[in-house]
This record gives C-alpha cells, sequence and structure tokens, in this order.
C-alpha cells in the first residue's frame, strides 16, 4: 500500500483527506506544519505529499526545496492550495512541485492525480542517459555534468529526460504538455517555455546547451 503524506494546517482538511484516501486503500500521514512533514519524510519515506502552500512555520514552495537538499528529494508532491494564479503554479512547480491542484477541488480529480503522478515517478525502469559530458539517472533522479551535480527540479528532470530519449525529434508544446504534464488542462504553453528556458539557464553555465527552440513548432534535442 502506497504512503500519502499529507500536510495541511487546517485540521478539517486533514481529516477530509484521510477518510477519503484510507477509502481509496492508501496509508496515510499528517503533519500540520513543515517540521512535522519533514520529520516524517525522514522516518516514513511516503510514496507522494499533499501539501497546502500556507503553513504555519514556512510556504509549501520553501518545504520543497528543503526536501530536495535531503534524502526525500525523489518523493513527489501535489500541491492542494487557494492559490490559483498562474504566477503562482509555475512558482510551485519551478520549486519542484509534480502537480498543483486549486482549492476546492474535486476528489474524484485528486484522485486521477494522484495516480498520474505515481504511475510516472514510480514505475519506470531505472536508466541513465548520457549526453556528452553529461549523465541522467532515472533512478536516483539526479543530473551530473562533468562528475559534479547539477540542481534541477522535478519538472526540469521530466522534460530533460523526455528529449535524451527522443533525441533529433521535434516537439511541439502541445506535445510536451501531454508527454510531461500528461495533458493537464491548466498547464499553459507559457509555463512550458518557463520551464525550458529555466533548465537551458541551469545547462549553459555547464557547457550544456543541447535543447534549441524550432521557430514556429516547438523545441528539439540535437
Amino acid at each position: 500500500m502506497k504512503k500519502i503524506l499529507c500536510v495541511d494546517d487546517e485540521l478539517t482538511i486533514l481529516d477530509m483527506l484521510e477518510v477519503f484516501l484510507c477509502a481509496e486503500n492508501f496509508v496515510v500521514l499528517k503533519a500540520i506544519n513543515g517540521k512535522t512533514a519533514l520529520k516524517l519524510c525522514n522516518d516514513e519515506k511516503p510514496d507522494l505529499i499533499l501539501l497546502d502552500w500556507m503553513l504555519s512555520d514556512m510556504s509549501g514552495p520553501d518545504l520543497i526545496r528543503k526536501l530536495h537538499r535531503g534524502t526525500s528529494r525523489t518523493i513527489p508532491v501535489i500541491m492542494l492550495t487557494a492559490k490559483g494564479e498562474e504566477e503562482d503554479k509555475i512558482s510551485a512547480l519551478d520549486a519542484g512541485a509534480d502537480d498543483y491542484l486549486v482549492k476546492p477541488f474535486s476528489l474524484l480529480e485528486l484522485k486521477a492525480r494522484i495516480k498520474s503522478v505515481l504511475r510516472r515517478t514510480h514505475s519506470q525502469t531505472p536508466k541513465i542517459y548520457k549526453y556528452a559530458n553529461m549523465l541522467l539517472n532515472s533512478e536516483s533522479r539526479t543530473l551530473t555534468i562533468n562528475g559534479h551535480e547539477v540542481s534541477i527540479n522535478r519538472v526540469e528532470f521530466a522534460i530533460l529526460e523526455h528529449f535524451l530519449q527522443n533525441k533529433n525529434k521535434v516537439y511541439t508544446r502541445s506535445q510536451l504538455l501531454d508527454v510531461v504534464w500528461e495533458g493537464e488542462s491548466d498547464i499553459s504553453d507559457r509555463t512550458v517555455d518557463v520551464h525550458i528556458s529555466r533548465l537551458r539557464k541551469k545547462l549553459k553555465p555547464h557547457g550544456v546547451d543541447p535543447i534549441k527552440s524550432v521557430r514556429g513548432i516547438g523545441y528539439v534535442l540535437t
């Protein structure tokens, strides 16, 4: 049974999530603040985290960044929050969130999002991709260039992994939405551009810039 950690400072929401997720045969862990969540991640190793943005001791994105600096960086995160502006979504995804669901949300949609994220993050056969002086490890979710680890968030990792699996093939923004975000309706083309731009900025200082824009179409890894 998969373990899901629910992090929210509203006890009514935690209780609602617990009842729903237990009925769906998940083991549920609960935390009302970031400090407790970090401890549970270290002790219990949950398979997925449902995370509110506004916590009493830190923000949801700040908690994700703390997780990504330690051994819990491979745990996927779905943010559940009332902050629904595009800038908020981009900020959360850039911090490393795997998905973003705006409150109030449908429990059936939440169930579908959970299954989608778990399928993406737990069903892959571990692989190591090589490109020039770069190594991408799908098991440890790490990127190294010239032997030095480079920090990229989970969405940037998924984009880079997809392109390394499909070298020299041009992808439109719509196609990238389908394969990286599995066609989620609330993710825009601009979000794709932002993540690819930030990924390229992280790679360029290390002498690697494999993803190129194709005018009027999309992107390609050459």
